[in-house]
């Protein structure tokens, strides 16, 4: 025997009733939030999964590039040239 039922046995319907009622909002509350929460671990795992898809596709942009900066010319590499052979001070 649980605890309801001894409480049926030993208490006016009116308090059954009651405490029955409480149990039921209780749980309907509780599955709200745990939905709710499942929603939302749901969308930040989504979430983490496309950073990484990202990060993923910088590194490798990131590395592309890298190969190729010795052969670009850019503003900083003129003027430390241009040092280097005295024109500029």
């Amino acid at each position: 025997m649980n605890k309801l039922e001894a409480l049926e046995a030993n208490t006016d319907g009116k308090i059954v009733d009651y405490v029955t009622e409480a149990i039921r909002s209780y749980i309907e509350t509780f599955e709200a939030l745990n939905t709710r929460q499942t929603d939302e671990i749901l969308r930040l795992d989504k979430e983490v999964e496309e950073a990484k898809t990202r990060i993923a596709e910088l590194e490798a942009l990131s590395n592309s590039a890298s190969k190729d900066d010795k052969y670009s010319l850019t503003k900083a590499k003129v003027v430390k040239l241009m040092k280097e052979n005295g024109w500029y001070d």
